[in-house]
């Protein structure tokens, strides 16, 4: 008895993933990395993804570095003026 929801879930992380060249062939570039916050960008010379992941107890607002401002997210909340703010275990997938 299998989850949909979840199940449903994975499989579009992994199709979009798949469907990324900065994912498959990208730069690592850490952003932000403390006790409950991880934000980092995937870079190739085609394509970027900016990701942020709270995994904390508490909101945190993350500032989008430059380039994202006014790309669209993919995946999680909307940023709003060039930031977004993550409730606890929230995260956001910007390409």
């Amino acid at each position: 008895r299998e989850d949909k929801e979840i199940l449903n879930f994975y499989k579009g992380l992994g199709e979009f993933r798949r469907g990324s060249k900065a994912f498959c062939s990208g730069d690592f570039i850490p952003y932000i990395a403390d006790d409950s916050l991880i934000a980092y960008m995937r870079k190739n010379q085609n394509c970027s993804a900016f990701i942020a992941v709270n995994r904390g107890e508490e909101p945190r607002a993350v500032t989008l570095p430059d380039e994202f401002i006014n790309e669209k997210n993919v995946f999680g909340k909307s940023p709003e003026n060039g930031s977004v703010i993550l409730a606890p275990y929230e995260y956001v997938i910007i390409t």
